[in-house]
């Protein structure tokens, strides 16, 4: 037998190093995988309430506008209100949300809730017309599943004959 042939049979195997080795190699990756997936369906969510909270403020922005002047000076509206996240199901009965509903793995979660406010604040105060504008700012909040607070805002004015008569 030939030197090369020796040296070809006896390094056939793995050594149980690196056997080791590249098994910890593999927790290093499906650890980080996991890590991954569950960051970007995290983001995906975050997404999703953002998306549904603009959807809520640009639905209470349009029922605004179809207000007449004396019931968005006079608040003939209700400046409180609360939507739930999936728009089909209707909103908890208790305020706040904090009927349980089971989640996963047999733990108890809040169902999501928007929170929402109008407050009608007064227009710019040094123009002529600052009588006959108003500024409206909707604001929603929510409270994430995982317990973090968010929110967002949207904020226009509203004219008395229409915004586009007090534009220059």
């Amino acid at each position: 037998m030939s030197f090369f042939a020796r040296t070809q049979n006896s390094s056939r195997g793995f050594t149980l190093v690196e056997a080791l080795f590249s098994l910890a190699m593999v927790g290093v990756l499906i650890i980080c995988m996991y890590s991954a997936f569950s960051s970007g369906f995290g983001g995906i969510q975050n997404e999703r309430e953002d998306a549904r909270a603009t959807q809520i403020l640009i639905a209470k922005m349009d029922q605004l506008r179809l207000l007449n002047w004396e019931q968005v000076t006079t608040n003939g509206f209700p400046k409180e209100f609360t939507e739930s996240f999936n728009p089909e199901m209707p909103v908890p009965p208790k305020s706040k949300g904090k009927t349980k509903g089971k989640g996963s793995k047999g733990k108890s979660m809040d169902p999501l809730v928007y929170y929402g406010e109008i407050e009608v604040k007064k227009g710019p105060n040094d123009v002529n017309y600052e009588d006959d504008v108003k500024q409206v700012e909707i604001s929603v909040e929510w409270e994430t599943p995982n317990g973090r607070r968010r929110e967002r805002k949207l904020t226009t004015y509203v004219a008395r004959y229409g915004l586009q008569n007090y534009v220059y």
